[in-house]
């Protein structure tokens, strides 16, 4: 079901959302991931005017699962989270 998803998504038209989007936008990685290489959401935020990147250090592809307690935190209060 997931790879079907997956598989029907049109990005096409994601760089010209990003550049349009006004909204808040918080890209949370695993600074460890092997399946989705942390510097991608770097390229995603240079796109977006509103991105702002959250690091869930030393944690991989299922940071959400490998420290849930964070990743709800993070949802709850990504401003609590923003380096710098």
């Amino acid at each position: 079901g997931t790879l079907g998803m997956m598989a029907a998504w049109d990005l096409h038209w994601t760089p010209q959302d990003l550049r349009n989007l006004k909204i808040p936008l918080y890209l949370v990685r695993g600074t460890a991931d092997n399946t989705i290489a942390p510097k991608n959401a770097d390229r995603a935020a240079a796109l977006s005017s509103t991105a702002r990147i959250i690091d869930m250090k030393g944690l991989g592809h299922l940071a959400h699962e490998e420290d849930a307690a964070t990743a709800a935190a993070i949802i709850a209060a990504p401003e609590t989270f923003l380096r710098g």
